[in-house]
């Protein structure tokens, strides 16, 4: 089962990097909380820095996400996997 969340606040693309690099969680807010979750792939969705594809997965319960931010923005989605 999948589970697509809306993203309403984003962290900015600097705990993106340090939370691949260092292995440190970070929050993302969403329409169902604030989540707190381990980066483990960020790659650049286009030129503008601000635009990323992540995935990782949640602390709180294990389970896998993926999704897109737009850390300028304060929005994406999450498309969490229930294992």
């Amino acid at each position: 089962m999948n589970n697509n969340v809306k993203v309403i606040k984003s962290p900015t693309k600097w705990d993106l990097i340090i939370s691949v690099a260092e292995r440190k969680t970070i929050v993302i807010g969403t329409s169902i909380g604030d989540l707190r979750v381990q980066i483990l792939g960020l790659e650049q969705e286009d030129g503008s820095c601000q635009s990323w594809n992540i995935r990782g997965y949640i602390v709180q319960n294990n389970n896998r996400f993926n999704g897109y931010l737009r850390t300028d923005q304060n929005s994406g989605y999450l498309k969490i996997h229930n294992d």
